[in-house]
């Protein structure tokens, strides 16, 4: 069978699969939420590292001069973009199948929708991999065998944004939960953080739970022991996040949580205008170079098929790397 074009095959028109892709539910992923998209219109990024700054502006006579603020410098970091891309083959089968109406071609139809949902989805879950790996690590560091490297770091500190929690909270007796959380707020705060939320997985959210201060201080008052929006009223935050989305590494072999075992992360979402971060999405030859996700395909003649392929391009930016404390808790 000789592919002559793909327009032979409606169905596998790029703008065709560009919808099927955007009718796609959003899954249930929590770091674009975290870091929501930002397009952009190049593909290597450069964003300042900002600080609000706490010293008052101070008076001055009616008719006299302003109060001269020295410049603050602040650094400027660069990185280039991720770039996302997953495909698969259509095979022959398949594809003789889509020329011909009836119950086969909706089978085919079918394939060539999860085809394209199954694709979409890993570059959903690399791109929250990059995301999880900035929140929680400060840094993204990505090597291949033998192949492509990438990293970039984000700037947070570590001789006061990376502590460890002594005593450790998987010492649920001694641990001081409360005080810990308190003292990382408040140097968040100091560095003009808001809307401060807290995110960790089960395992350590356990430790939450079975924290001997903790489970005394509500004795009496708790309605629902697992439930985080409690803890989060306790520690003094907007919200607890409590994250257990898996993802399966490269070779299939390994499957890890994009949020550690004994790790807690703390951070200031920030307002409108002034956010902790985003993702920057790049531009694409594919999208029409436009910013977002994309998708098209391309022809084999031997063994026949079509490839299609869907991808994204950004990176996560961290604006305010002193609005989180990535903590070892245990």
């Amino acid at each position: 069978m000789a592919i002559t074009t793909i327009q032979d095959y409606p169905q596998l028109r790029p703008v065709v699969l560009q919808k099927v892709v955007d009718a796609l539910p959003k899954p249930n992923l929590l770091g674009s939420q975290l870091l929501p998209d930002e397009p952009d219109f190049t593909d290597t990024f450069q964003w300042e590292v900002l600080d609000r700054g706490r010293q008052r502006a101070g008076l001055v006579p009616r008719d006299g001069e302003a109060k001269i603020i020295p410049f603050q410098a602040q650094e400027v970091k660069s990185a280039p973009s991720a770039f996302i891309k997953a495909k698969m083959l259509l095979t022959e089968s398949i594809l003789e199948y889509l020329r011909y109406p009836g119950t086969l071609s909706a089978q085919a139809e079918k394939q060539v929708a999860e085809a394209v949902a199954r694709l979409s989805r890993q570059v959903d879950l690399e791109k929250e991999w990059l995301i999880m790996k900035a929140l929680t690590t400060g840094a993204i560091a990505y090597a291949e065998t033998g192949g492509y490297s990438f990293s970039v770091d984000y700037g947070v500190p570590g001789s006061t944004n990376k502590p460890t929690a002594s005593p450790l909270w998987s010492s649920t007796s001694t641990a001081d939960v409360i005080g810990n959380l308190l003292a990382w707020r408040t140097l968040i705060e100091q560095n003009g953080g808001t809307r401060i939320v807290g995110l960790c997985n089960s395992t350590t959210f356990a430790y939450i739970l079975n924290n001997a201060a903790i489970r005394n201080l509500l004795q009496t008052n708790i309605v629902n022991p697992a439930d985080p929006t409690i803890y989060a009223t306790i520690l003094g935050i907007e919200r607890l996040y409590v994250y257990n989305q898996l993802y399966t590494d490269l070779d299939g072999s390994t499957t890890a949580k994009f949020v550690p075992d004994g790790k807690f992360i703390l951070m200031a979402l920030g307002d409108a205008g002034d956010r902790l971060g985003g993702f920057r999405q790049a531009p694409s030859l594919y999208n029409n170079h436009k910013p977002g996700r994309f998708v098209y395909t391309y022809t084999e003649d031997d063994p026949a098929g079509v490839w299609v392929v869907v991808g994204e391009y950004g990176l996560p930016v961290i604006y305010h790397p002193n609005w989180i404390v990535i903590a070892t808790v245990a």
